[in-house]
């Protein structure tokens, strides 16, 4: 991924408007909605995640 993608991908995911138009968007183009909510501590669909993503691309990027 490049520097500018991971800057990007950041931004959308930080950003709470974006992020909730697109965990509405998730639930309603999945058959099992109810398996993805969101959770602050969840890693794979929640704000653990986010934040692991973060310390990653902080750790990579310049």
């Amino acid at each position: 991924m490049s520097a500018s993608t991971a800057r990007e991908v950041g931004r959308r995911v930080l950003d709470p408007v974006l992020r909730d138009q697109a965990l509405t968007r998730l639930a309603r183009a999945t058959l099992k909605p109810q398996v993805n909510t969101w959770s602050p501590s969840g890693v794979s669909l929640g704000g653990a995640g986010l934040a692991i993503m973060c310390a990653e691309f902080d750790g990579r990027l310049p």
